[in-house]
């Protein structure tokens, strides 16, 4: 589940650090995966929380990691601009949202198939 926030430290200290130190690395490493992670780890307490269908939970896991491994993506190629990360949450939620009911109507159709 966190696979892609700790892929985006493992680069970001590759990149960013030419002297690194133990309390870079836990300072740099503690900040980043929180900033990636939360919406990952949101999406699954609040739908463990309203009881949701497995799919749709996946869904929104899976949607949350595409939009992290999108601006992923986009920040290698503009490493400069840290404004690609300002809409990380709001798209965040919005891939979360899609994915989920995306996993839902695959769980409905399931149902119905069974």
């Amino acid at each position: 589940m966190f696979a892609l926030p700790s892929l985006l430290i493992v680069v970001g200290l590759i990149e960013s650090f030419k002297f690194i130190t133990f309390s870079t690395i836990f300072t740099f490493a503690l900040m980043n995966f929180t900033f990636a992670a939360l919406p990952l780890l949101a999406c699954y307490l609040v739908l463990r929380f309203l009881k949701s269908a497995r799919n749709t939970i996946y869904g929104g896991l899976i949607g949350a990691n595409v939009i992290l491994l999108l601006l992923m993506v986009l920040s290698l190629w503009h490493s400069h601009d840290g404004f690609i990360w300002l809409v990380y949450y709001p798209l965040a939620v919005a891939f979360i949202f899609i994915g989920g009911l995306i996993g839902r109507s695959i769980s409905g159709r399931n149902e119905d198939c069974a």
